[in-house]
């Protein structure tokens, strides 16, 4: 491991951490981040719309399940808080225990699953261009070196078999490997939009500890 690779890995990480995961935006992860989240799938759900009192707690009950499992993983002094050097050591110990998406805990299985449904826009089973575009525009990141980006992740297989577009296994081993590659140039670095584009300096300062 060198410190390039080291440091290539935190980039994405700091990155997902702070803008999918941390929804108060307190620079650590705690269950109201997780409760903010449960709210905020229930009203992609509901398609903006606000949701019945149900599907909140259906969302809720959700959420509450991936936090117990994330923590019982990634929360090692037990204080029902999950620190960066937390999460991230929890994702270097997937990379050297597993091998692909299938062997990930069940709560990332099932979080890929969701992820792929709610970025494949058209619903055509395909994750393509034009869902990478607005994925990235929704989340009003940098669409620039979007196309760029994008053919950058395909390969051989996207190309032939899908018309230059991401089926739902292919897309779920794209997000693993931006996961757990230590890999400056592998292939998924750009799923989860353009984590560079941001400097790790910036993204190191949004960074808490625990209360």
């Amino acid at each position: 491991m060198t410190t390039t690779d080291d440091g290539f890995l935190r980039h994405k990480h700091l990155f997902t951490f702070l803008n999918f995961w941390d929804e108060n935006h307190d620079g650590i992860l705690s269950w109201e981040d997780f409760r903010l989240l449960a709210e905020k799938f229930a009203k992609i759900q509901r398609r903006g719309r606000q949701p019945e009192k149900e599907v909140v707690e259906r969302w809720q009950s959700i959420f509450e399940k991936w936090w117990n499992e994330l923590t019982s993983y990634a929360d090692s002094n037990k204080d029902k808080y999950v620190e960066f050097h937390e999460w991230l050591d929890f994702f270097k110990q997937l990379g050297k225990n597993t091998k692909s998406f299938g062997e990930l805990p069940e709560f990332l299985k099932i979080y890929l699953q969701l992820f792929f449904l709610c970025c494949d826009a058209n619903k055509d089973g395909l994750f393509c261009i034009k869902d990478y575009k607005k994925y990235i525009a929704n989340l009003k990141m940098d669409t620039s070196k979007a196309q760029e980006h994008f053919d950058y992740m395909l390969i051989d297989e996207d190309r032939t078999n899908n018309e230059n577009a991401l089926n739902s296994d292919r897309f779920k081993a794209t997000v693993y490997d931006f996961w757990v590659s230590m890999d400056p140039n592998s292939k998924g670095k750009y799923i989860c939009g353009p984590f560079d584009s941001i400097p790790i300096e910036e993204l190191e300062k949004r960074v808490k500890k625990k209360p």
